[in-house]
C-alpha cells in the first residue's frame, strides 16, 4: 500500500524502463507531501491536469504550466515556460539538465520543490541522509521562528524515517532501537550495580580509615596520659582489690598468662608486595579523610595494623601457649580489613611478641596451629624463663551458678599505663618515643606488666560457648577463665564494652582438641598447616 503523501504517476507501459523522478514539497500547502513520476514528458504547474501541481498562490505566476521535464538519457532536462521565473539552486534559469538533489523553487516566495533522480524499476525510498535533509528544508522553508523550525525538525524527522525510507531501513531502525534499549537497561542495571559496587567500596575506604585508627590508637600522644588514669584507673583497682581471697590461686594464673602484642599487614596474593604508605612532597605518608592512601610501590613504610591480646602457657617446655584464633589470624575477624582483602590482598603477621608476667624484654612469637571450628589457637614462644607453671586444662564443663575467674590485658597499653605511677607517667609523657612497641617495653622495664583477673558468676554453657559476667574487656581476649580449683574452663573470646554485661569463652574442649591434634602430628612426624 502507498503512503497517502505519497502520489506515484506512469508514463506508460514502458516506464518500468525509465529512471524514477521524485518531487518533495519543502513549502506551501502541501508541504511535505512527495510524488514519484516516471515518463518521458513531465510537467510542472498551476494547471489541474499537470504532473506536479502547484498552489495557485503566491506567485508562481499566470502560466499553467510553469516548466516541463524532458527525459535525456538517464536523467530530466527542465525547460521553463516563457514568462515563468524559475529558480534551480538558486539560480534563475530558462533551460538546464537537472542532477539529483536540485531544489527548484517557482517565482519570488514561491512553491519549492526538491528534485531527486531513482534508477528505474527503483522503489525510490529515501536515504537516512535524504529524509535528513528534507526534514531540515521543511523546517527552514515552513518556519518563520527558530524554535519553530527546531519542532518541526524534532517531529519531523521520525515521520520521514518512519513514511519514506524503505522496509529494510525500518526493520534495521526498529532492531537498531530494541538493541539500544536493551543497552539503556543493561547499561541501567550495570549502573545500579556499580553504585552498589561503589557504596561497598566506600564502605572498604571507610573501613581503611579504621584500621588506620587503630593503627594510630597503638601509639600515646602526651594529651592521653591524663585521661587513661581518670578513665581507668578507678575500675582496676576494683578489680584487683575482688582478688584477694584467691591469692595463691591468683599468682599461679598470672605468672603462666602473658601479654601479646602484635602487628599485621597485608600482601598482593600474585606478587607478594606488601602495601605501603604513599609518601608526599614532604615525605610524609598522604593521609585523607577516608584513611590513608596505599601503594605497592615506593619507599613508604609499610602499612601496618596494631592490636594487643592475650594468651596462657600450657607447655612451659615446649614453650606452647593457647589463645584466640582472632589474635593469631587478626585480618580475617577485622570487618575493617574486609575491603583489602576482597580487593585481592593477603593479611600476613608482620610481628608478634609476648610479655610474660615479670618480663624485662618481649619474646618472639609464632602461630602453631588454629582450630577450624572454634575461636582457639596454638602459639609457640621462645626464650621463655625456667620455673614457669603452666594451666591445666579442666576435664568437665563449669555449671551455671560456678564462681571462675579471668585472667588478661584488658585495655592493653592504655590500661597498663594507668596503672603506673605519678612518676612513671610524668617520665613517659616526656620521652620522645611513646609508640606502640617503646611504651610496652618501657612498662616491662619497670616491672609494670602484670595482668588484671576478675571474679564472675557462669551464667550458660553450651558447646561452643561459656557465659559468665565476669568484668574484662577488649585485649582480655585469650586469656584463661578458671575454676576455683585452677583449671582452665574456658578461653577468654568475646566480650562486651566497657566492662559491662555478659561475656564468652570458648569451652576447654576446644583448646584440648587443639592440643591432641598438635600432640598427634609430632607423634606421626608430620606437620600442620
Amino acid at each position: 500500500m502507498s503512503d497517502p503523501t505519497v502520489q506515484e504517476e506512469s508514463g506508460g507501459p514502458e516506464s518500468t524502463s525509465r529512471p524514477v523522478a521524485v518531487f518533495v514539497h519543502l513549502s506551501g500547502d502541501r508541504r511535505g507531501t512527495t510524488q514519484r513520476l516516471s515518463g518521458d514528458t513531465l510537467t510542472i504547474g498551476t494547471a489541474p491536469w499537470a504532473s506536479v501541481v502547484l498552489p495557485p498562490d503566491p506567485g508562481p505566476g499566470p502560466e499553467p504550466i510553469h516548466a516541463t521535464l524532458h527525459l535525456r538519457g538517464d536523467t530530466y532536462e527542465l525547460v521553463a515556460t516563457a514568462e515563468a521565473d524559475v529558480w534551480v539552486n538558486g539560480q534563475l534559469v530558462d533551460t538546464l539538465v537537472l542532477a539529483s538533489g536540485d531544489l527548484i523553487e517557482f517565482g519570488k516566495d514561491g512553491p519549492i520543490l526538491r528534485y531527486r533522480l531513482y534508477p528505474p524499476e527503483s522503489r525510490a525510498y529515501k536515504s537516512l541522509g535524504e529524509a535528513f535533509t528534507d526534514s531540515v528544508d521543511f523546517a527552514r522553508h515552513g518556519s518563520r521562528t527558530t524554535l519553530g523550525a527546531a519542532a518541526t525538525v524534532a517531529s519531523g524527522m521520525p515521520w520521514q524515517f518512519a513514511t519514506q525510507t524503505s522496509r529494510r531501513f525500518r526493520a534495521l531502525t526498529v532492531l537498531a532501537l530494541v538493541v539500544l534499549l536493551g543497552s539503556t537497561l543493561f547499561l541501567a542495571g550495570q549502573n545500579r550495580r556499580l553504585e552498589r559496587r561503589l557504596t561497598a567500596q566506600l564502605a572498604r575506604v571507610d573501613g581503611l580509615a579504621e584500621l588506620l585508627e587503630e593503627n594510630q590508637r597503638g601509639s600515646l600522644g602526651a594529651e592521653d596520659f591524663a585521661d587513661l588514669r581518670k578513665e581507668v584507673e578507678a575500675r582496676v583497682v576494683s578489680l584487683e582489690a575482688r582478688s584477694g581471697d584467691t591469692r595463691a590461686l591468683v599468682q599461679t594464673a598470672m605468672a603462666a598468662t602473658v601479654f601479646l602484642q602484635g602487628a599485621y599487614g597485608f600482601v598482593d596474593t600474585l606478587s607478594g608486595r606488601p602495601l605501603r604508605f604513599t609518601l608526599g612532597p614532604d615525605g610524609q605518608p598522604i593521609i585523607r579523610p577516608w584513611g590513608p592512601v596505599l601503594t605497592q610501590e615506593g619507599q613508604g613504610d609499610v602499612f601496618e595494623v596494631f592490636f594487643t591480646g592475650t594468651a596462657f602457657l600450657v607447655d612451659p617446655e615446649d614453650g606452647l601457649m593457647v589463645t584466640n584464633r582472632h589474635l593469631a589470624e587478626p585480618w580475617e575477624f577485622d570487618e575493617n580489613a574486609e575491603g583489602i582483602l576482597a580487593r585481592g590482598f593477603q593479611g600476613v603477621m608482620r610481628r608478634l611478641a609476648a610479655y610474660p608476667h615479670g618480663a624485662l624484654a618481649p619474646l618472639p612469637v609464632t602461630v602453631v596451629v588454629s582450630s577450624s571450628d572454634a575461636d582457639v589457637s596454638m602459639l609457640r614462644v621462645s626464650g621463655l624463663p625456667e620455673g614457669v607453671e603452666a594451666l591445666a586444662f579442666a576435664g568437665t564443663s563449669p555449671s551455671p551458678g560456678d564462681e571462675v575467674l579471668v585472667v588478661g590485658y584488658p585495655l592493653g597499653i592504655r590500661a597498663l599505663v594507668a596503672r603506673t605511677d605519678p612518676a612513671f607517667l610524668e617520665t613517659l609523657a616526656q620521652t620522645a618515643d611513646t609508640t606502640f612497641w617503646a611504651v610496652a617495653r618501657r612498662l616491662a622495664e619497670e616491672g609494670y606488666m602484670a595482668p588484671l583477673v576478675s571474679r564472675g558468676i557462669v551464667g550458660q554453657v553450651t558447646s561452643m560457648a561459656v557465659v559468665y559476667d565476669a568484668e574484662t574487656t577488649s585485649g582480655g581476649s585469650g586469656g584463661p577463665v578458671l575454676s576455683l580449683d585452677g583449671r582452665v574452663v574456658a578461653v577468654n573470646s568475646a566480650i562486651m564494652p566497657d566492662f559491662g554485661g555478659s561475656n564468652m569463652g570458648v569451652p576447654a574442649e576446644h583448646g584440648v582438641a587443639l592440643m591432641e591434634r598438635l600432640r598427634g602430628s609430632q607423634n606421626e612426624g608430620g606437620s600442620l598447616d
